[in-house]
């Protein structure tokens, strides 16, 4: 009974602090987009393949996966990409 009475308390615990998260999130203005993104390999993954994008300072945009490449462009538009 006690096990029990201790994971109910740190499933509410958790639960409050999930439900308090994502109101802690701000937007990132463009400086700290362009800081985290511009020159560097964005590595993600998609129905199995390693998917890497890289986006460029003056517009443009990579993308490669494993038998797959694409170009095209990218712009702000307020704090939005």
């Amino acid at each position: 009974m006690r096990y029990v009475a201790k994971f109910t308390r740190f499933l509410l615990l958790t639960a409050s602090m999930l439900a308090v998260g994502p109101t802690l999130a701000e937007t990132l203005t463009q400086a700290q987009i362009a800081d985290q993104i511009i020159g560097k390999d964005l590595v993600g993954h998609r129905n199995g393949m390693t998917v890497r994008l890289r986006f460029n300072a003056d517009g443009r945009v990579a993308m490669k996966a494993a038998f797959i490449t694409g170009a095209g462009t990218w712009a702000f538009k307020g704090d939005r990409l």
